[in-house]
């Protein structure tokens, strides 16, 4: 068998069982906690954790869903919060997309998982969740139309789940579970504001937060456009936390998300999954791939 024959023949296996990556297309902000608070978009978002002086505003830091220690952060559901300026997130009625993955503890009121905009001028974008064993309603709100989801036992106490509500530039949102709608309708009067963007709570000011989570939250994701179903089937299936890969065509004509690139030790972040091996790489490195490593350097 040829060297080329033998590169087709690996490169069309991989096809098949490398995972799948979501496009950063869009991508406002994403915090994967890998022990800090930054914005691995790219954007600049960083979170901020206020006031550094009280002990309950330091993040925790807990295992995440795969098991990865210090790759989430844990709430203790006691007037705390993490935040940063929405002003470049999606406003008015425009198209966007939000993504967490969160463990819950026992929340007998509404508590808020992602939030930006004014809940007093009834032009914000929260997505909440009240439980009493499991997700008893789980609500994507704009002050004055809400989509409500409401179920006793898909989600349990300390399992982690992925949850993600979209919107579309015409206002009809859907709620998904992991691959699954949950519910959808088409929203009213949404017109959000900028103001403050919170994870694990509702923020009016900097120093003011409403509704705090209690249990973890990890991979947040916020973006500028309504994703598809299978946008977020993938979403949810993500276990690398790379969400901004670049595309390189390779000569099948199968489009790879390439995100790392070490030249040194020829190795490959490929769909999620770190590779060396001389054939693959071989055809991976041509001149556009070249092109993209000169650019990362």
């Amino acid at each position: 068998m040829s060297r080329l024959t033998q590169t087709m023949a690996m490169i069309a296996v991989l096809a098949g069982v490398l995972m799948a990556q979501v496009s950063s297309d869009g991508l406002v902000a994403f915090y994967p906690f890998t022990g800090n608070l930054l914005d691995a978009s790219g954007n600049g978002h960083k979170l901020d954790s206020l006031p550094t002086t009280d002990q309950r505003y330091i993040p925790k830091w807990v295992s995440d869903r795969m098991g990865v220690a210090n790759r989430a952060d844990s709430f203790s559901g006691s007037t705390q919060g993490l935040c940063t300026r929405a002003d470049s997130f999606p406003t008015g009625s425009s198209a966007r997309t939000l993504s967490a993955w969160v463990k819950l503890g026992l929340l007998s009121e509404p508590r808020t998982i992602l939030s930006w905009g004014s809940d007093t001028g009834k032009t914000e974008c929260t997505f909440i969740a009240k439980s009493a064993g499991g997700f008893d309603y789980l609500i994507l709100t704009n002050g004055t139309d809400s989509l409500i989801y409401k179920t006793t036992s898909l989600a349990k106490i300390q399992s982690w789940t992925h949850l993600a509500v979209s919107l579309t530039s015409t206002g009809f949102a859907k709620m998904y579970m992991g691959d699954s709608v949950l519910v959808s309708k088409q929203m009213s009067s949404w017109n959000t504001s900028a103001g403050w963007f919170g994870v694990g709570a509702s923020f009016r000011s900097r120093s003011n937060c409403l509704n705090p989570w209690f249990g973890c939250i990890d991979a947040v994701a916020i973006y500028k456009r309504a994703l598809s179903d299978t946008e977020i089937s993938t979403l949810s299936d993500n276990a690398t936390d790379q969400l901004i890969p670049t595309n390189v065509l390779v000569p099948n004509k199968v489009q790879y998300s390439v995100a790392t690139v070490e030249p040194s030790n020829v190795l490959y972040t490929i769909n999620g999954r770190s590779l060396k091996n001389r054939y693959v790489t071989g055809m991976l490195v041509g001149e556009k791939l070249k092109k993209m490593r000169h650019i990362q350097q």
